[in-house]
């Protein structure tokens, strides 16, 4: 949690000493986050040097990782780590699988260790067991252990991790232009400039996509996407973002993580209730989150139910029942462009009324200006000269 002491917390709390943030990747057991000025801010458990500055010393609050200067991206793994540093790709922690990609018998890298064969990488993901890097040029390249394929078609492939270890990155041939890779714990998917995801390794729950429940080495394309900007993957299930703001989940669905309203495996790509204007989203292990262009955070899944529930400001508990708004910003957006949300605080919760008249319409993300609020309705819209399709907010 970043707040100096080890314990648990059952409501948010602000990391401490950091600000700027530009990305962040949370792990298993610890957590890093990248600043404007490039530098790289981690804390958490450290038994296998996985935080990089050296030691295995656990943190308990951001500490600067000097030992690998400015960094473009990151992304945390189980016990190890691996980023982006111009173009190439550096990794530190627990090896015991080959996940650190520099070819190596050691178990283990207290020091960041450059992973060989790769330039110009443009993102990363790890897992527990295996990493993932796409180039500029739109070629993968995966390493660790190969367990149901999940390192791609080169790749020595067992149950046995010793047997199936793979310490050298190696190109995943059947994907090309590809500007994404994001790995769960059994498979890896990638999205391309074309706007489609593939995907490979374990698929028992349909996480590759394709319809069938088979598990394979060479990456299949997921049906019907033809406009993907990103894709999320955890253990069993998967989510993609499309360009018009919406997202699809297909996999694994026995906690609703999929948010279709039912517990039934997801057997392709379908969208979660009717959330729209989906600026980033993360899948986890049993739950999906998404942060609309508003600014609510949504969740489904293991705590929250199997359709997606609003929970921006609200403390969640693990039963799924929140415990009330405490101020205005506790209560989300109710889609009427002129109605303000009002908190009771003696009852904690939400209501809204109508906004004033001729006050401007809250609607940026549906990219209109020039109108305002008459008696709770909005009127007098026009279009925006330019629209920012990724915020959804007039420019």
């Amino acid at each position: 949690m970043g707040d100096t002491k080890s314990r648990t917390w059952s409501t948010r709390q602000k990391v401490k000493n950091l600000t700027s943030v530009q990305s962040m990747s949370v792990g298993t057991h610890s957590v890093c986050a990248i600043r404007t000025d490039g530098t790289l801010w981690c804390w958490g458990y450290n038994a296998h040097a996985q935080l990089g500055d050296g030691s295995k010393s656990h943190k308990y609050e951001p500490f600067q990782i000097k030992a690998i200067g400015k960094v473009s991206a990151v992304s945390v793994g189980y016990y190890h780590t691996c980023v982006i540093k111009n173009g190439a790709v550096y990794c530190v922690g627990y090896n015991a699988y080959g996940a650190l990609g520099h070819d190596s018998a050691a178990t283990e890298a207290t020091t960041w260790q450059k992973a060989k064969g790769i330039s110009g990488a443009r993102s990363i993901s790890v897992s527990d067991t295996h990493s993932c890097a796409a180039t500029k040029t739109g070629k993968v390249y995966c390493w660790g252990w190969d367990q149901y394929g999940r390192v791609g078609p080169k790749a020595k492939s067992s149950g046995n991790y010793k047997s199936g270890r793979n310490p050298a990155p190696l190109e995943v041939t059947g994907v090309s232009g590809a500007i994404q890779v994001e790995v769960g714990y059994y498979g890896s998917c990638a999205v391309t400039n074309k706007g489609a995801v593939w995907c490979w390794g374990y698929g028992a729950y349909y996480e590759n996509g394709n319809g069938t429940k088979n598990h394979t080495t060479v990456p299949v394309q997921v049906k019907g996407i033809t406009t993907a900007v990103s894709v999320s993957r955890s253990s069993h299930h998967v989510f993609a973002g499309l360009s018009d703001g919406s997202v699809v989940g297909w996999g694994y669905n026995t906690s609703g993580q999929l948010g279709r309203g039912t517990t039934s495996v997801g057997t392709g790509p379908a969208p979660p209730g009717a959330l729209d204007h989906i600026v980033s989203y993360a899948v986890i292990e049993k739950a999906t989150y998404f942060v609309r262009a508003d600014g609510v955070l949504w969740g489904t899944g293991s705590g929250f139910g199997s359709v997606p529930k609003a929970l921006y400001g609200q403390e969640v508990t693990p039963g799924g029942a929140s415990t009330g708004c405490k101020s205005d910003v506790d209560c989300s957006d109710d889609g009427n462009p002129c109605t303000v949300a009002k908190c009771d605080k003696t009852k904690g919760s939400c209501s809204h009324s109508a906004a004033a008249n001729g006050v401007g319409c809250e609607d940026g993300k549906l990219c209109t200006t020039g109108d305002a609020c008459s008696s709770g309705k909005c009127v007098g819209k026009t279009k925006c000269a330019t629209c920012d399709s990724a915020s959804g907010k007039c420019m």
